[in-house]
Order: C-alpha cells, then sequence, then structure tokens
C-alpha cells in the first residue's frame, strides 16, 4: 500500500512540474508521468503480477482448486526489456518470470488459502537455476510449476520454462528447484499446508522428499532428454543449501573457521 501512495505522489509531482515548469498540456504531462513511472517503479512487473493475481484467483473461486500431481502451467513472451547484451533472455528475468508462475499457482492449488487459514506468511528460501538452452527475443514459452515435496517448514516446487519448435517438439530451456519456507515462530509445518488442502495427497508422510530425479514421470520427460538429460535433485538442493548456510554462518562467526 505504501509503495502506491508513493507513486500516486510522484505522478501527482510529475504532473504539477510538467504543467507549471515546462508549460506541457494534459497529455504530454500524462505521457511523461506514464513514462517515468514505467522507468522507476517498473510498471510493468507490478501490473502483471497483480493482474495475474486476481484473474488466478477469479479461477480458483469458479474451477475450485488444481490438483497437486498437476502442472501448472502459465504463457509467457520474451519482450525487449528481457533481452540482455547477448541477444537473450537475461538470467535475472527468468527468476522474475518464475515468480509470475509461483504466485498463480499457490492461488490455484488452494496452497494461498491455506496459508491464509492457518495465519502463516511464509517465503522464499532459496532456488537452483538449471539453464540449458537460451530463448529468444519475441519467443513464446511455458513455465511449468509443481509441488515436489516438503520437509519440516519447507515445501519443495519444481518449475520449467519450456518451448516448442515449428514441428511440435518441446524442449526444456531451464528447470529450477525452489523452497518455500514457513518461520519457525509459526507452529504449523509444511505437511500441514498440504493437508489443509488435500488430505489424501498429506498421508505420503511429514517428510515426502523424492529420492529419484524430480524430472522422471513428468508432462516433459521426452523434452528433457533432448537436451543433456541432466536433472535437479531434491536432496542434493537441500544438501547444497545447507552447506550453503553453513559457509554463510562461519563467515558471520569467523570464529568457526578456525
Amino acid at each position: 500500500m505504501i509503495v502506491y501512495v508513493f507513486i500516486v505522489s510522484w505522478n501527482l509531482i510529475v504532473i504539477g512540474f510538467a504543467q507549471q515548469w515546462l508549460g506541457c498540456g494534459i497529455l504530454t504531462s500524462a505521457a511523461l508521468c506514464l513514462g517515468t513511472s514505467a522507468w522507476m517503479f517498473d510498471m510493468p512487473y507490478l501490473i502483471e503480477f497483480h493482474v495475474r493475481g486476481i484473474l488466478s484467483q477469479m479461477k480458483f473461486q469458479k474451477q475450485g482448486r488444481m490438483p497437486f500431481t498437476e502442472w501448472h502451467e502459465i504463457h509467457q513472451v520474451v519482450t525487449p526489456m528481457d533481452v540482455d547484451i547477448f541477444g537473450h533472455m537475461n538470467n535475472a528475468r527468468y527468476n522474475r518470470r518464475a515468480e509470475y508462475s509461483r504466485i498463480t499457482y499457490f492461488i490455484e492449488s488452494g496452497l494461498r488459502k491455506a496459508t491464509i487459514d492457518l495465519g502463516v506468511r511464509g517465503h522464499l528460501k532459496s532456488l537452483a537455476m538449471r539453464y540449458r538452452r537460451q530463448i529468444l527475443p519475441f519467443e513464446f514459452f511455458r513455465i511449468r510449476t509443481k509441488l515436489i515435496g516438503w520437509k519440516g517448514k519447507e515445501l519443495y516446487f519444481e518449475q520449467r520454462f519450456v518451448t516448442t519448435d515449428s514441428k511440435g517438439k518441446e524442449f526444456v530451456n531451464a528447470f529450477s528447484v525452489s523452497i518455500y519456507k514457513i518461520p519457525r515462530k509459526i507452529q504449523s509445518n509444511a505437511v500441514d499446508l498440504v493437508r489443509m488442502v488435500d488430505e489424501e495427497f498429506a498421508k505420503k508422510g511429514d517428510e515426502y522428499l523424492p529420492s529419484s530425479e524430480v524430472t522422471k514421470d513428468t508432462k516433459s520427460n521426452d523434452a528433457l532428454a533432448n537436451g543433456s538429460g541432466d536433472g535437479i535433485n531434491v536432496r542434493d538442493v537441500v544438501l547444497a543449501y545447507n552447506t550453503f548456510e553453513s559457509i554463510s554462518s562461519s563467515f558471520l562467526n569467523p570464529a568457526k573457521l578456525r
């Protein structure tokens, strides 16, 4: 809310400056206002983020939740704003687009409603991304998201960036595993969120981490096989994060390095 108050205040300042000091008309002032807002506040991101959230909420209320066993999918296109000096979608943009898909998945799967009912406000703890092939300007692609496991206060998600060639053959250009963390002060665990949404699915146990690669028995098996065949093992991600966390704590406490 504070961000939007600041945006409105900025727009009023720009319009007043344009009319009083530059002598601009209403249309010119409005164009200047929109241009500076888009540049300073990244308006395309804010607009798409909230529009997708609203549409997903409407879909959830009308059609009900989607099963955890299914892949959630959104359609995207690479815009000029996503392209870096190398002529393809910048690596950082993958994370932004992945966030769109995670938010809509949370809403449509019923996890968002479960977090509200349990009073849980979690956050993205970590993310491991594997880039396999570039996505070019104005190329269409899809992002698939799925819950793949949980442990303690953490939910694990896999996401895939999928393109289709002229022959209809799919390829996974990039994929990731992300960890959603519930704060320690919250009594609820990850399995409690899953149980609120789907009791049958939660019977997999208090800890459910697939021991095999998460790239198996999925919609995009063939697409992954078209590349190097590399996958992300969920247990490896957890181990990598714990190693990173221990190294970070060592730097915060130099005594541990001795």
